[in-house]
């Protein structure tokens, strides 16, 4: 009896093996993955090359070696869990950030199928691996079979869970006493979207001379997001994202020639934008974005969530909603939408070779010829502007760009002797990018004030000799005023941006022994860039009405590109190209008056480069090396482009044991553009250190530091009038001086130092100790601890307050973060373990949250902790 139990005990066990091994095949086989699994660490940074701590990791070293079944030999794994989560504070900024939840996850599938003499009847090799499944902001699967002497594939599918709602991005920040009374705790350019990849890679006859690669790519990105339109007041819209794009790949790689292979590749890209905005009562991210205002006649209204949309928004606060000033900036209604189509193709020729001894080359020459359409462009406006006395406006149009890009490289390094090589690399890249956009744009006013009534609660004018006759002061007439744009508007805005870079950099390198090398090169480039803009009207139509400083009557159609010069007389003065008309209105026809002037910029720009290196290896397993480029340019088209700059790099590395192995390096760039109307100056340093121990089997220890420190600064100018006392200092009145596009000097009265500066440490440490042969404990820290402060600069603020920083708060300037985590892993069985893993997540800003003169915003800090409990099974 002891014996037949001990057989049926067999048994089972035997049977419950095989289900799992057959229930883990077809797991495998239907939710694989590629990449490493999931941990409940930080990723590492750096190499990709395994650690030796990961190299002979425990589990690895005791996991299962897989089994053989036919002629395959199996190996599986998959591991699953639950992961409980709780966190106190900003919970928008924890999402965007970490956006890990509580639920049942599948933290790591994999599938491997290999066969044991490359004689599989339809593959050879299979494998399939995934994670994050379950509800993770992050998954991905992956799918690679291979036949001997036929073919490849690879398959990738990938799902991004973006989630952005960090309250200080695009936030007007309201001040004390503004109207509408709220706090706006959340971005108005949040968003929530979803991001779907799918790549199909496939290869046949990989090791013949001829080889065929076929691909194809597709990714779609939707999902609901917030933005503004910044017109009047600053209203809300909610934005409905849908962009898809479709790549399709044929290449052929020919191995004709001995230590050569040529490559063609055909790419054919497309692109469709279905992205939509419109201002409508939604709710989103937790906002109610309601039309939370109505007029006298009970019609909503949107007034936006700018501090101020006007000095006296509320007519009548007693009423449900509250009754808004009709002459103040609002909306009634708003919606913009267009779909822009791409097609780019792509034709790339690439080779390299060794086929002349003592020379290697490679290169690629490339070609693109991308179309841009759209045809149905269309933004509708009704509302009141108070700046212009619009009403209502409608604009449609149709834009087409091409975009053409020639690109190509070529290097080639010439072994001279055993000790002496030469490398040159010749680069080229020229692309134009011409287009045009047609529009037809109806711009409506507001009547004047008439029984009792103005602005919204009128309906907009509408010009003909009947409702606005001469001399044009008839309360039905527009009411324009000196910022009111043209009533009707039909032309094209033309544009041109093309860049054409040659480079060449040569260097000679020579090893004076086996533990000194140094090399020395110069690089040449020219730059020549061609940037137009103008717009040019079919008709600008400006109809008479309403005031226009103290002028009434038809002389108020002399506006826009038809205003008078200062002292003209109308009509004898409108400028060239503007024409009076029977009616009462100026029509302009052509260019407007500064595009050919103020929008065409030429440059030639032309950089040398100096190149130091030097290398030594005083013992085997010490090296050191370290690198200086010198550049300068003639001329900088941006100007935050550096005219001077001295690249240096320091990199060792030593291992004075087997196990031990430490690493450091020295990044450090400094920058400079000190003409006198730029006064730039930048500088980024790195300093980085990282040591990894493995003295034994069952311990390894890594510990990486990086101290970074940014600052740059550049001279920005305002205008101004009127007399200016107790500036701060570092401002001027006669210092700042620009150019116009014709080199002549224009000096603006207001001149200040815009100034950012960061500090930065990141810290990260990581150790697996294994106490017991079946226990393994992995402890590890991340943090960073960032210092920055910034000048936010405007002349509003020097005239009024002479404020130097601007009142906002520091929000990522200033913070700590700190991620500790803890996992135990416990061998219970062969091939089945208990995993327990905690994480930490917290952020704390450390600057000034809530500045005394805004509404209080609330913390923007949150504290998080996950707890993953998964079991692993492997064989």
């Amino acid at each position: 009896m002891a014996r037949k139990g001990e057989q049926e005990r067999w048994m089972g066990e035997k049977l419950w093996k095989v289900s799992v091994r057959a229930g883990i095949v077809v797991l495998g086989l239907a939710l694989a993955v590629s990449g490493r699994a999931q941990s409940n660490g930080p990723e590492r940074t750096g190499s990709s090359t395994p650690t030796a701590s990961e190299a002979t990791s425990p589990q690895e070293a005791s996991a299962p070696a897989g089994v053989d079944a036919g002629n395959y030999h199996l190996e599986s794994t998959i591991e699953a869990g639950w992961r409980y989560s709780n966190f106190t504070g900003n919970l928008a900024n924890y999402d965007t950030f970490i956006n890990l939840h509580e639920g049942p996850r599948l933290l790591n599938v994999s599938f491997n199928a290999r066969s044991l003499n490359h004689k599989g009847l339809l593959f050879d090799s299979l494998s399939l691996d995934g994670f994050g499944f379950g509800g993770d902001p992050d998954s991905v699967a992956r799918l690679r079979v291979a036949k001997n002497k036929w073919y490849e594939l690879n398959a990738l599918f990938r799902r991004d869970k973006y989630f952005w709602n960090y309250n200080l991005l695009a936030n007007p920040l309201n001040a004390v006493g503004a109207y509408p009374p709220f706090t706006i705790n959340y971005s108005p350019h949040a968003l929530d979207l979803s991001r779907r990849m799918s790549d199909v890679q496939l290869t046949l006859l990989p090791q013949s001379r001829v080889r065929v690669r076929l691909g194809y790519s597709h990714e779609l990105l939707q999902g609901p997001s917030l933005s503004t339109v910044h017109e009047g007041t600053e209203a809300q819209l909610f934005q409905n994202w849908k962009n898809t794009t479709d790549l399709y790949h044929a290449g052929f790689d020919f191995l004709l020639l001995p230590r050569t292979t040529l490559s063609y590749d055909q790419y054919v890209e497309h692109f469709k934008g279905d992205t939509t905005w419109a201002d409508v009562p939604v709710v989103l991210f937790g906002q109610n974005n309601s039309f939370g205002f109505q007029l006298a006649n009970g019609t909503p209204v949107d007034l936006g969530i700018s501090p101020a949309p006007c000095a006296s928004p509320i007519v009548n606060p007693g009423t449900t909603p509250p009754t808004a000033n009709p002459l103040c900036s609002a909306y009634l209604a708003y919606t913009r939408g267009g779909r822009p189509r791409v097609t780019i193709p792509t034709e790339r020729f690439s080779f390299q070779s060794n086929y002349v001894r003592d020379l290697a080359m490679t290169g690629h020459l490339s070609y693109s010829d991308a179309d841009n359409t759209m045809a149905d462009y269309a933004e509708v406006f009704n509302g009141y502007i108070a700046r212009t006395a619009g009403r209502a406006a409608t604009t449609t149009g149709l834009s087409k760009a091409k975009r053409v890009q020639v690109q190509g490289d070529w290097t080639a390094v010439y072994q001279v002797t055993g000790k002496l090589s030469i490398l040159d690399t010749v680069n080229y890249n020229s692309f134009r990018l011409p287009g045009q956009f047609g529009f037809a744009a109806v711009q409506l006013f507001a009547q004047a004030p008439q029984g009792g009534l103005s602005g919204m609660l009128l309906p907009p004018a509408q010009f003909s000799t009947s409702t606005c006759p001469p001399p044009y002061t008839a309360p039905t007439c527009p009411q324009h005023n000196a910022s009111s744009g043209p009533d009707l508007a039909i032309g094209s805005n033309l544009r041109y941006l093309g860049q054409e870079v040659r480079a060449n950099t040569f260097q000679l390198q020579y090893d004076f022994s086996a533990h000194v090398g140094a090399r020395v090169g110069y690089r040449y480039s020219k730059r020549r860039i061609f940037d137009y803009d103008a717009v040019m009207y079919t008709a600008e139509v400006f109809y008479p009405g309403g005031r226009v400083g103290t002028v009434t009557g038809p002389a108020t159609a002399a506006r826009g590109d038809c205003a008078l010069p200062p002292g003209g007389t109308f009509p004898q003065s409108l400028p060239p190209g503007c024409t009076l008309q029977p009616d009462g209105s100026v029509v302009f026809t052509g260019l407007t008056p500064d595009s050919d002037l103020m929008h065409t910029l030429t440059a030639d720009i032309n950089g040398h480069s100096a190149l130091f290196g030097i290398w030594v290896r005083p013992t085997t397993n010490f090296r050191l090396s370290a690198d200086l480029e010198l550049f300068s340019a003639d001329r900088a088209f941006t100007r935050i482009t550096p005219r001077q700059l001295r690249h240096y790099t320091v990199h060792s590395s030593y291992a004075p044991a087997p196990w031990a192995h430490l690493d450091g390096s020295v990044n450090l760039i400094e920058s400079s553009d000190n003409v006198l109307e730029v006064q730039g100056r930048e500088h980024n340093r790195a300093y980085s250190f990282s040591g990894i121990l493995t003295p034994y089997s069952r311990f390894s220890f890594e510990l990486a530091y990086t101290y970074g420190d940014v600052f740059t600064q550049s001279l920005v100018c305002f205008a101004a009038s009127g007399a200016l006392s107790g500036l701060p200092a570092g401002f001027g009145t006669n210092t700042c001086v620009l150019t116009d596009a014709d080199g002549n000097p224009s000096p603006v009265p207001i001149a200040a130092l815009s100034v950012y500066q960061s500090k930065s440490h990141f810290v990260t440490a990581d150790m697996m100790v294994q106490p017991l042969r079946q226990v393994t404990f992995t402890l590890g820290y991340a943090g960073s601890f960032v210092r920055g402060t910034t000048a936010y600069v405007s002349p509003s603020s020097l005239l009024t307050a002479n404020f130097l920083y601007a009142n906002t708060p520091w929000g990522p300037l200033r913070f700590n973060w700190h991620q500790p985590y803890v996992t135990m892993t416990v061998s219970v069985y062969k091939g089945l373990s208990y995993v327990a893993g905690w994480n930490y997540y917290g952020y704390n800003s450390r600057g000034y949250a809530d500045p005394v003169t805004l509404t209080p915003l609330g913390t923007q800090d949150f504290n998080g902790n996950t707890m993953t409990l998964s079991v692993r099974y492997a064989f």
